[in-house]
């Protein structure tokens, strides 16, 4: 009777010992589950926190370049109404004064040509108003 309820005794409390480590281990994997299922938030958390951390020193990178952009533009378009040479000194000095001078003759001879150019033109409309006035005039003395 002994064996048979230590048998007995024994079988139940292995099937309840059984049970009882299927529930631990499956408590176990729920738990290593819910730790990994943090970690993968948390880590998904910080690359959308970085994501916006980085576009936003982008947009300030941007908006810098962009300033420096539109202050180098400033300065050159100041420096080009004054006249002045962007390198006040050596080679670009000399390249410029040497443009400025050879853009100053090719112009006077530009200019020139094209007075000559259009004299005949306005000689053309000078010779047709004239014409008109006259016949203004003469239809004025008839009537």
């Amino acid at each position: 009777a002994n064996a048979a309820a230590a048998s007995g005794g024994g079988g139940g409390s292995a099937r309840s010992s059984a049970g009882n480590d299927g529930d631990l281990s499956i408590m176990s994997a729920v738990s290593t589950l819910d730790v990994l299922l943090d970690n993968l938030r948390r880590r998904n958390e910080v690359a959308e926190m970085t994501e916006e951390v980085l576009a936003t020193e982008a947009a300030e990178v941007e908006q810098q370049l962009a300033a420096a952009a539109n202050a180098a533009a400033a300065f050159a378009l100041a420096a080009a109404a004054a006249g002045l040479a962007v390198g006040n000194t050596g080679f670009a000095a000399e390249f410029d004064a040497e443009v400025r001078g050879q853009t100053a003759g090719v112009m006077a001879d530009m200019m020139e040509s094209l007075r000559w150019w259009f004299a005949g033109e306005v000689r053309e409309a000078v010779v047709k108003v004239q014409a008109h006035a006259r016949g203004w005039k003469a239809r004025r003395q008839i009537k």
